[in-house]
């Protein structure tokens, strides 16, 4: 994998904001317990975090889902489980969570505890994008604009779909410096798009920034990167 791939993917990861917004209201209680469980993880408290998040999980609170399988995939406060990491981003995403499609699609299109699936991939990008992840946008455009058969990521270059993504992620208030991203890189394509279409590097073309990176970051999958959709809330499935 090239070197500037590598730090584009990891850059993917830890790109996204904090603030975790649920699709449905939890009861007070579950929401004190899950901010416990929060604040529990933020502080590196393995212990206390996974004795607060596991029940939560187990009662279908979808955001206590995505903060567990991250410290499988992790391995903080429990021996690394990639497979339990996927079951539990499943169940989560199940439930609408869209940061939890963002995390399958990262797992799936790196091969991290599941076989490498660059379309599989590319759809759940999707799934989370047009519910409005912001993130998830931002990286469906980035792939398109910055696709390399070479390193395996079977996405066919197309400067339309990505001009499409990074113009919703430029329109999408979740984080600011995402959008400011998002809309530098669209002011750089229109100024060099036959440079472009004419098989010319980005990496080339001055003024296409990095994703933004200075968010707070759970390791490998970032806790959010926009919404989740209220509309897919309704079954609770037990994870394992």
């Amino acid at each position: 994998m090239g070197v500037h791939m590598k730090k584009l993917l990891l850059t993917l990861f830890l790109v996204a904001a904090f603030a975790v917004q649920p699709a449905v209201q939890p009861a007070m209680a579950t929401s004190t317990k899950f901010d416990a469980g929060k604040k529990a993880y933020m502080d590196e408290d393995w212990l206390k975090a996974i004795m607060i998040l596991r029940p939560l999980a187990q009662e279908g609170d979808h955001e206590a889902m995505v903060l567990l399988a991250n410290m499988y995939n992790d391995g903080k406060g429990v021996v690394q489980d990639f497979q339990k990491a996927l079951s539990l981003y499943n169940s989560a995403a199940s439930l609408g969570n869209t940061n939890a499609m963002f995390a399958i699609a990262t797992m799936t299109i790196t091969g991290i505890g599941t076989p490498r699936d660059t379309g599989k991939a590319i759809e759940w990008y999707r799934k989370a994008a047009e519910k409005n992840n912001q993130i998830a946008q931002f990286t469906l455009g980035t792939l398109y604009l910055r696709s390399d058969p070479d390193i395996g990521y079977d996405v066919e270059k197309n400067l339309n779909n990505a001009r499409k993504w990074f113009q919703k992620a430029a329109e999408n208030s979740f984080d600011a410096q995402t959008r400011d991203a998002a809309e530098q890189i669209l002011i750089v394509l229109n100024e060099n798009e036959e440079r472009i279409l004419n098989g010319e590097d980005v990496d080339n073309i001055e003024g296409i920034p990095e994703a933004p990176q200075n968010k707070p970051f759970t390791g490998v999958i970032p806790i959010d990167g926009g919404s989740v959709d209220k509309n897919d809330t309704d079954s609770k499935p037990a994870p394992e």
